[in-house]
């Protein structure tokens, strides 16, 4: 082996190396220790996972007047947390939520129906990078200490909101995880 393929062959397994420690950390967030906004997707083959840390809820969730029942949520786009300073600030920049131009991420609910006693289906607008989609998501309440929480996980394409464009080494599609309290 030339010491210039020994070279690239350390580079490559360092690389691999930190992505692989990075896919074992998924970083809680959010207004309280119970409540988050949390994201994975691959990377190079390694899933990369991270968190908002700040943003705004207006949830109100009353089986009884389910028209006037509220899921509304606006993230801070700077708030990200991959645990990787450079790769945050990257993210940050035009080519991906641009933030400076766009700097939150919006959820708007239209109507919420209860599909079972502890679920619920939203269906809503998500708005990133001024891109508006319609999505659905099924939230799943549970009580904690007398206090209701809603989770729900939903699968998106990035490119659908123009966040990173083509890219051999970053999938499309990453999953989104969220669990809140009702205000």
């Amino acid at each position: 082996m030339t010491t210039q393929s020994f070279n690239m062959y350390k580079y490559l397994l360092s690389v691999f190396a930190f992505f692989a420690l990075m896919s074992f950390a998924l970083l809680p967030a959010g207004n309280d220790e119970d409540e988050y906004i949390n994201f994975s997707i691959k990377n190079a083959g390694v899933t990369v996972s991270g968190a908002f840390e700040s943003w705004k809820k207006d949830v109100s969730i009353k089986d009884d007047d389910l028209n006037n029942a509220t899921f509304n949520g606006v993230i801070e786009v700077k708030s990200i947390n991959t645990g990787i300073g450079k790769r945050d600030r990257d993210l940050m920049k035009k080519s991906y939520f641009h933030e400076d131009a766009y700097p939150k991420i919006a959820f708007k609910s239209n109507t919420i129906k209860k599909s079972s006693d502890n679920t619920y289906r939203v269906e809503g607008d998500l708005v990133i990078r001024n891109n508006k989609k319609s999505v659905t998501l099924v939230l799943e309440k549970e009580m904690e200490g007398g206090k209701p929480y809603y989770t729900t996980s939903i699968e998106l394409n990035r490119r659908d909101f123009d966040v990173g464009g083509r890219s051999v080494m970053l999938s499309d599609d990453l999953t989104a995880r969220i669990r809140v309290s009702a205000d």
